[in-house]
């Protein structure tokens, strides 16, 4: 959701590249709990990355949209 709400509102190539950031950080995660489940903060903390700044980047946008008049 976050990722189509940024796209919408700021750009798509960046969304789309924030989304492959994400995935990094999911195979990150994966790899990480196959090894060691301790060793999964690492990729837990970049998708977290990738997804809040995708949210609150959407967000900040609408909300500044509806504040300006210009949504």
């Amino acid at each position: 959701m976050s990722l189509w709400l940024f796209a919408i509102y700021w750009n798509e190539l960046v969304a789309a590249g924030m989304g492959i950031v994400w995935i990094i950080g999911r195979l990150v995660y994966s790899l990480g709990y196959m090894a060691d489940p301790a060793k999964r903060s690492t990729g837990f903390l970049i998708q977290l990355l990738a997804c809040a700044i995708l949210l609150f980047g959407a967000l900040g946008k609408i909300a500044y949209s509806l504040a300006t008049g210009g949504l």
